[in-house]
């Protein structure tokens, strides 16, 4: 195979879009990965402006080349958007280079361009979680501080203190273990629990030798993902009001 045969051959079998275009803006040249990228068949694109597929606001970029390439300069990579045949807007790593004859003349250009939307989309997704991991981490600080601060009101040394800080964390660790089951190893996929159940959860650590310092009754409801269903009576008015949610308590200590 000659060399121009085989130059050619890489070109048309590139997964890039690699075309060419006159100093006039005209497409000469269409490889598979420009018809694939762009929409346009090879007999679709030649001969056509190369502004088919650069939207009206990237206009000034193709003036900026043009400049450049008359100068004999190469355009480093960058990353634009061009436009689809449907005219859907296509995130493109793109790199333009002079074509010139024997003499050093330009005479147009070579443009490759390298479809980047899924990395877009995947560096969008990846900020999006960073940025939700630290609004949850500093939440997260948050609780800690005020449980800190609500145990050290009454606890009166350290051991207490560690006691009692403990006890709170782990009963915030069954609520959520009982209200997202399915998230948790030990869990009952499928299943779900109470509202009387979660609130007893939260109010575990105020426990004492005498038992529950505080005893509260509530309607039936049942939690489960995405699903809360109330068994409530026919003479009880919907929604329920917070007496009739939680109809007694009883305090026993501090």
């Amino acid at each position: 195979m000659e060399a121009g045969a085989w130059l050619a051959a890489i070109v048309e079998n590139s997964s890039d879009a690699i075309l060419s275009k006159t100093l006039d803006g005209i497409i000469m040249s269409w490889n598979a990965g420009a018809e694939r990228l762009f929409g346009y068949t090879a007999d679709e694109a030649t001969g056509q402006p190369i502004t088919v597929i650069i939207p009206e606001d990237r206009l000034h970029e193709e003036e900026a080349i043009i400049r450049q390439l008359r100068a004999g300069a190469r355009v480093e990579q960058f990353e634009t958007v061009r436009r689809h045949k449907d005219g859907t807007p296509v995130e493109i790593a793109l790199t333009v280079s002079p074509i010139m004859d024997e003499a050093g003349n330009v005479l147009g250009a070579s443009k490759i361009a390298r479809d980047i939307s899924a990395a877009k989309q995947a560096a969008s997704r990846q900020d999006l979680i960073i940025r939700e991991m630290n609004h949850r981490i500093k939440n997260l600080f948050t609780l800690a501080t005020s449980l800190v601060a609500v145990s050290a009101r009454v606890t009166r040394s350290t051991d207490e203190l560690a006691e009692d800080l403990t006890a709170r964390l782990h009963a915030l660790s069954r609520v959520l273990a009982l209200a997202l089951p399915d998230l948790y190893e030990d869990g009952a996929r499928g299943t779900g629990t109470t509202l009387p159940a979660l609130i007893e959860e939260v109010l575990t650590p105020y426990d004492d030798d005498d038992g529950l310092r505080i005893v509260v009754e509530a309607i039936r409801c049942w939690l489960a993902i995405r699903r809360c269903r109330p068994w409530v009576s026919s003479s009880m008015n919907w929604p329920p009001t917070l007496p009739n949610m939680v109809h007694s308590h009883r305090w026993t200590g501090d």
